[in-house]
């Protein structure tokens, strides 16, 4: 496709509806029973096939002894039984998986945690783009990513200076970020107001449908000439 042909958008979320939300507010985190000052490294969403969760569970493996870092799992997928049985073999009482909340929660949910992981299995790099970044961003929150840099959401993360894009199978990184975020929430708290940033410049619904919608009538327009 020509590149005059071409217009890309980001997936997007809505800033009216999400938007960052402190843990003393937060009646989702109370629920779950962690409290504040524990680190919460959260993955919500798609568990599918062309998501890796070999070097989370080895971190999270790893950091157990650490009573403060909880590694929460939201949502269902393909790769979930993986997820229970690597808690099961390993005794692991340091991950919790949960299902598919309510959509009206997701405001709660996102910010329950501390910092977010994507995944990204190199076999679909680039027929696939993983979609949670938008809400992750909305809510105020670091990103670490698991994959190559040499696609969107890694270019994303790494322009708007609000997380850390990490190789799959480098587990030690993996801990030291994450031990790093829970000893400075000074840093938790620079990285998630530069999410926020991010979000409002370039993935706020209120930004981008708008430039769908210009696309679509400049098309038009140029096709009626």
């Amino acid at each position: 496709v020509t590149a005059e042909r071409l217009a890309i958008t980001p997936p997007w979320a809505d800033g009216t509806q999400l938007f960052p939300l402190d843990h003393g507010e937060n009646r989702f985190r109370r629920e779950i029973g962690i409290p504040g000052d524990h680190l919460v490294v959260m993955y919500s969403g798609n568990m599918g096939l062309g998501h890796r969760f070999e070097t989370i569970l080895a971190a999270a493996r790893s950091l157990a002894p650490n009573d403060k870092i909880h590694f929460v799992f939201i949502g269902d997928g393909a790769r979930k039984p993986q997820i229970e049985a690597y808690r099961r073999v390993h005794h692991l009482s340091n991950i919790i998986l949960l299902p598919y909340q309510p959509r009206a929660r997701l405001r709660e949910t996102l910010s329950a945690g501390d910092v977010h992981l994507i995944s990204l299995d190199a076999k679909v790099q680039g027929l696939i783009v993983p979609s949670k970044l938008a809400g992750i961003l909305a809510v105020g929150r670091p990103v670490i990513f698991l994959g190559d840099e040499q696609n969107s959401i890694a270019t994303a993360i790494l322009h708007g200076h609000c997380g850390h894009v990490i190789p799959e199978g480098a587990v030690s990184r993996v801990e030291a970020v994450i031990e790093g975020l829970l000893q400075n929430p000074g840093e938790r708290r620079r990285l998630g107001a530069a999410a926020r940033d991010l979000f409002d410049r370039e993935y706020d619904r209120a930004v981008v449908v708008p430039q769908i919608i210009a696309q679509i009538e400049s098309s038009v327009h140029k096709n009626r000439i």
